[in-house]
């Protein structure tokens, strides 16, 4: 379903923010602007105040700015300014470049750009805005799309919020993330019209993203890995995860890392697995390594290294494969490739793994434990560790498991997401855990297990509902 989103900037005046919490889904802050005749870059005198605002309420929030660059180094600067601002706050979603005319005359230093600098220009701000691991996009009108921009030629990881005051948006040049339908909307707490965009695209939370969190946990990994399922060399999506790694590399005190900028050319399982634990603002948690061999290496090193084939791991953790073991013995060949532990089923035995460049993209695999190919596991030392076997609070434990009963008011996914992580055991005890609704919880078993997102939104639902921080 698509979300309510508005966007606002010192021409807005805004009376009662809980009034628009309540309203929307998210807010797109305007940060600021190059100056169209100064060419300064400044703040919006409001851009302070609303983050402000939206930080004490939990408001989740994007940002947005207004390029007028006319060279690759004013670009750049703007680019420096975006990322230095966007550190000091956590952001729901992507950072967006507001591209059109700013006078009417033309009078404006950017206004008579041709539509290929104006596009180059953007591109310098993307690329830069993408390797600092944003995502970002270009909000414009959808004519201006077509007539002012190479539209074909951004970023391939560039999003598009497209303007069209409309019952409908005709913009079919490339897949539409949000599309600003009217700015004479009405929301409350906030007098005047307002500009109001309905999102197709995933946003976070805003308040609980990883900025103010008290440490990161397993999960975030998990998520953050899965945010990446199908992007591939197809796409051209796989290119943000190696700029992600490359950024890092860049800029970060690394211990034991090689210096080597991966090319887009290159294997890039290793670097994948490393970007999932950068991105989710953990690299200290993981060996940081593009290589497999040298992931070994450097795991060892840090004590997080688990040399036994018949481990069961939990959700991120890394398992390395050797796709030339014999199948016989411990294996201690070359490791080949690596892949994030996402989810474990151990009563069927069952390892979930969601790996970068498996055959080219980022897609999950299920193995056995202690089944072939399996090299080892990387298992990284979280702050917080929760106990594997905590499935539900105290008092319902010993209510659904020490007297093999549960709440007739769960429904059959609940009980199916705790069927998955063993809370009623496997065969005559779980049939006779469940009764006499065994056969529909069964049939729920094999619908949230069909896909990797349906079995995440399974277990997320369920620990919203019954208070648990962690399933496993």
């Amino acid at each position: 379903m698509a979300k309510k989103l508005i966007d606002l900037s010192q021409f807005n005046k805004v009376k009662d923010w809980p009034k628009v919490k309540e309203a929307v889904d998210a807010v797109i802050l305007r940060l600021g602007y190059r100056g169209a005749h100064t060419g300064t870059i400044t703040y919006d005198p409001k851009y302070q105040e609303y983050v402000s605002a939206c930080q004490k309420l939990g408001i989740p929030k994007m940002i947005y700015f207004f390029p007028c660059s006319i060279s690759t180094a004013e670009a750049e600067a703007e680019a420096n300014f975006i990322i230095s601002a966007a550190k000091k706050t956590d952001l729901c979603g992507a950072i967006w470049l507001d591209s059109e005319v700013v006078y009417r005359d033309k009078s404006g230093r950017s206004d008579n750009l041709s539509k290929a600098s104006r596009t180059k220009y953007l591109n310098v701000i993307l690329r830069k805005l993408h390797a600092a691991g944003y995502e970002c996009g270009v909000y414009a009108s959808a004519s201006w799309f077509a007539g002012n921009l190479n539209d074909s030629e951004l970023e391939p990881y560039c999003l598009r919020w497209v303007a069209q005051w409309a019952d409908r948006c005709t913009y079919t040049s490339h897949s539409i993330d949000m599309w600003q339908y009217t700015n004479t909307g009405a929301i409350p707490g906030i007098d005047g019209r307002v500009d109001i965009s309905k999102c197709y695209i995933n946003i976070g939370a805003g308040s609980e993203t990883k900025a103010t969190r008290k440490g990161v946990t397993r999960q975030d990994i998990v998520d953050q890995i899965c945010s990446w399922e199908g992007w591939s060399e197809s796409n051209g999506k796989f290119k943000r995860i190696i700029d992600i790694y490359n950024y890092y590399l860049s800029t970060a005190v690394k211990t034991g890392t090689l210096n080597y900028p991966v090319k887009y050319t290159d294997e890039w399982c290793a670097t994948a697995a490393s970007a999932a634990y950068i991105q989710a603002g953990a690299p200290e948690l993981f060996p940081i390594e593009c290589g497999c061999p040298r992931t070994i290496e450097l795991a060892k090193n840090m004590g997080i290294w688990k040399e036994a084939d018949n481990y069961v791991p939990s959700p991120a953790d890394a398992v390395l494969y050797d796709w030339q073991d014999s199948g016989s013995g411990d294996n201690k060949g070359i490791p080949d490739h690596i892949g994030i532990v996402i989810a474990v089923n151990k009563p069927a035995g069952n390892i979930y793994v969601m790996e970068g460049n498996k055959e080219e993209k980022v897609a999950r695999r299920i193995l056995k434990v202690n089944s072939r190919y399996i090299r080892g596991f990387v298992t990284p030392k979280f702050l917080e560790e929760e106990p594997t076997k905590a499935v539900v609070p105290e008092a319902k434990k010993k209510a659904d498991v020490a007297n093999s009963t549960f709440e007739p008011t769960k429904s059959d996914t609940d009980l199916a997401v705790e069927v998955w992580y063993g809370t009623h055991g496997s065969g005559d005890k779980r049939r006779s855990a469940l009764g006499s609704r065994y056969d529909q919880v069964q049939n729920s078993v094999e619908e949230i297990g069909q896909s990797v997102s349906t079995f995440v939104s399974a277990s997320k639902a369920y620990m919203r509902k019954h208070g648990c921080e962690k399933l496993i």
